[in-house]
């Protein structure tokens, strides 16, 4: 073992948690190629406010390495974060485009819970907050989150369009852009 090797062993507990150093490079680039969707999907989604897509691509980026090396150096925990795509489908959809706040106060709102959170996690105050919620709704946000994205997805892509009598209907599936869609998945 080199010194290098024995370094990230003892800073990081490798092996004292059971696993090895190409173990943990061969899951940190299968995360990094799960999570790699949100650079091209969230600035794609945060473009329809008006923000330039290279400012969006950037952010996202940036972001997503300090909070990820953060969480890694010390937190010394293997977690990879990134803006989750429900929250900014709420933003986008349910906030900006649907004009119950503007652009700027959607992100100042966003950059003061930021503070908050951070001030809660340090504290200790997010850990009892989450004691108090009930899994039910914990699992009720994460599944309607799931819809939210899924629903937007399927629009977008044709295969679900609005109907004045039922609100949603199903697109044309002879679109050859809705073919190619589905194919994708």
């Amino acid at each position: 073992q080199t010194k290098m090797e024995a370094f990230l062993d003892g800073y990081f507990k490798i092996s004292e948690r059971g696993s090895t150093i190409p173990t943990e490079i061969r899951a940190g680039v299968s995360s990094f190629l799960t999570m790699s969707y949100v650079i091209l999907v969230n600035p794609q989604m945060m473009s329809l406010t008006g923000l330039p897509s290279s400012s969006s691509v950037l952010s996202t980026c940036l972001s997503s390495s300090l909070a990820s090396l953060l969480v890694g150096l010390i937190g010394n925990l293997p977690f990879g974060l990134a803006p989750g795509m429900g929250l900014t489908a709420y933003l986008v959809y349910g906030l900006v485009l649907a004009d119950v706040m503007t652009l700027k106060m959607s992100m100042t709102a966003c950059f003061i819970s930021g503070i908050f959170m951070a001030v809660f996690a340090i504290t200790g105050v997010s850990r009892i907050v989450m004691g108090i919620v009930p899994m039910s709704v914990k699992l009720a946000i994460v599944v309607g989150m799931g819809i939210l994205v899924s629903m937007i997805g399927m629009v977008s892509v044709g295969l679900v369009v609005g109907n004045e009598k039922t609100l949603v209907g199903l697109g044309d599936l002879t679109n050859i852009d809705l073919i190619i869609s589905l194919f994708g998945l």
